[in-house]
């Protein structure tokens, strides 16, 4: 009679240690791995708790995370956009789909330089949030597309000079006068 209690025992205990971790524990393990510096394997746990747990609320934020890793630390710029733009798919009003629009538009513009592309990107986040703080960036990114920054500074140096004067401080504050 003790062997078909014991059998059960030990298939809930073999049962219960062979259970898949929870998300919660996955994406611990994907941060974790992550602030190690394993990419590769912070991908894959992110990868896991989007594939097992897709509608939790850490699996919107390891679809960000996917692509924050391949734009910051593994510099794979088109699967960067392409984690982004399923993001924007997955969770169209998702807390991260403005920035991850935005980025989209960021790394077209200023990384892979197809200012085509940059500029789609540009337009449909200023279309879909014209109140968002990043809305004065997204123009100026558009509005400065494919101009090289060596000429937007100098144009920006020039507009900020101030009139020359006989006139000028001196270390102490004090206005002195050229000579």
């Amino acid at each position: 009679m003790k062997t078909p209690a014991l059998c059960i025992a030990t298939l809930v205990f073999f049962v219960a240690g062979c259970s898949k971790p929870s998300a919660n524990d996955l994406f611990t393990q994907a941060r974790e791995a992550q602030k190690a510096q394993q990419f590769p394997k912070a991908l894959q746990l992110y990868a896991n708790v989007v594939r097992e747990y897709p509608q939790t609320a850490v699996a919107e934020t390891s679809m960000f995370a996917i692509a924050a890793i391949r734009q910051n630390d593994t510099h794979e710029l088109t699967e960067a956009v392409n984690a982004y733009a399923g993001y924007i798919e997955k969770y169209p009003d998702g807390s991260y789909a403005p920035v991850s629009l935005f980025l989209i538009g960021y790394i077209y513009n200023n990384e892979l330089h197809n200012l085509d592309s940059a500029a789609v990107a540009y337009r449909r986040f200023l279309a879909k949030y014209p109140q968002h703080e990043m809305a004065r960036s997204a123009q100026f990114e558009l509005d400065h597309l494919g101009k090289p920054i060596d000429e937007f500074l100098q144009q920006q140096a020039s507009t900020e000079r101030p009139a020359s004067t006989s006139q000028a401080s001196g270390p102490s504050g004090k206005r002195t006068t050229r000579k």
